[in-house]
């Protein structure tokens, strides 16, 4: 195993870790400065205690999208089952299984004799998010277009990927958010062997950075595990997407399955998955509900790790420039009050 430090230029790890430091500086010039202007005890604990639980959000979310109860993450037995965010660093997944199949074998007065075992390599595709809504019956099922199924591996996002507008904006007040998310970058590329985060890998997205990852790793025997013609002619998106799945769940559907008529009881089953004739799908999902895209996936253009220091040296300035003003606002006992809106004056 190699250290993440040894796999990692050192103008990276000390300029992450740099920016941090000074933006925190400057964070804390801003909570003195509003503490200084406070009278009230109980107040500036509020703000103390405040500012330090707000600056450990960003671990503690991240620690619990990284608590796994499954298996099926590692580059071994990879899996697209539960598409959950990475948490610090983003996963590999790949569509492809090894499904065991039981046989059972007769004699010629149809005795049974025994049970045969056998592994074979199988897919559970993902298919697009319309697919992934439209119930199909067995014979539209032989006929989904490859360019509505993928594939292959792909990448399940970390904390380096864009956040939603909504958390945003809270989000960008944070530091730690921002070192967070840069370190990712670099812990996500370096989880696999080969891989060296320099200089230049820190102008690149999350998005660019796992493909690149992927097409480095090679296995013991020095097959590509990642190949981007591993497709099979699907077409959705690229090898090494990153993407977030979904397995769409309709009520009215089920409810008219088992719970109607007699008529609709016994209908033609109906399933979102493709058939085993162009996707090469596994047994036990024969019929069943493959997994689609969330909306928004596949991403791209996440923050890059110069982006995050450059978001670190904004909050620098702007912890700088509220802490001064502030100041002058509410000067306390050190000198006069200015007014609110001095800097237009």
């Amino acid at each position: 195993d190699v250290h993440v430090f040894q796999s990692t230029d050192f103008g990276a790890v000390f300029g992450t870790l740099f920016f941090l430091t000074v933006a925190l500086t400057a964070a804390s010039f801003f909570l003195a400065a509003i503490c200084g202007t406070c009278s009230s005890t109980a107040l500036t604990v509020f703000f103390v205690m405040g500012m330090i639980v707000a600056s450990s959000v960003p671990s503690i979310v991240n620690s619990a999208s990284m608590a796994y109860s499954y298996e099926g993450f590692s580059i071994d037995t990879y899996s697209h089952l539960y598409g959950r965010s990475g948490g610090a660093f983003w996963l590999y997944a790949s569509t492809g299984r090894k499904a065991v199949e039981q046989k059972d074998n007769y004699d010629d007065n149809y005795n049974y004799i025994n049970s045969t075992m056998t592994t074979r390599e199988c897919e559970v595709p993902i298919v697009s998010y319309e697919q992934g809504r439209y119930f199909k019956t067995p014979s539209e099922q032989d006929n989904v277009p490859k360019e509505d199924i993928f594939q292959g591996c792909y990448t399940i996002p970390a904390a380096s990927i864009t956040p939603s507008a909504a958390s945003s904006f809270f989000w960008f007040w944070l530091p730690q958010y921002h070192f967070m998310a840069a370190w990712s970058n670099i812990l996500g590329y370096t989880s696999l062997p080969k891989n060296k985060f320099s200089m230049a890998d820190a102008s690149k997205s999350p998005e660019e950075l796992a493909p690149k990852a992927l097409a480095n790793y090679r296995v013991v025997s020095e097959t590509d595990l990642y190949d981007p013609d591993m497709t099979n002619g699907t077409s959705l998106f690229p090898q090494g997407s990153t993407v977030l799945t979904e397995q769409y769940y309709d009520p009215n559907r089920y409810s008219n399955n088992y719970y109607g008529s007699y008529d609709d009881y016994y209908a033609e089953p109906t399933g979102s998955c493709p058939s085993g004739e162009v996707s090469n799908l596994c047994n036990d999902y024969d019929g069943q509900d493959c997994y689609s895209p969330k909306r928004g996936y596949p991403s791209s253009g996440s923050p890059s790790v110069n982006d995050n220091i450059g978001y670190l040296v904004a909050l620098v300035v702007i912890y700088s420039i509220l802490a001064a003003y502030v100041v002058a606002v509410f000067p306390m006992d050190n000198g006069a009050a200015m007014k609110f809106y001095f800097p237009f004056q």
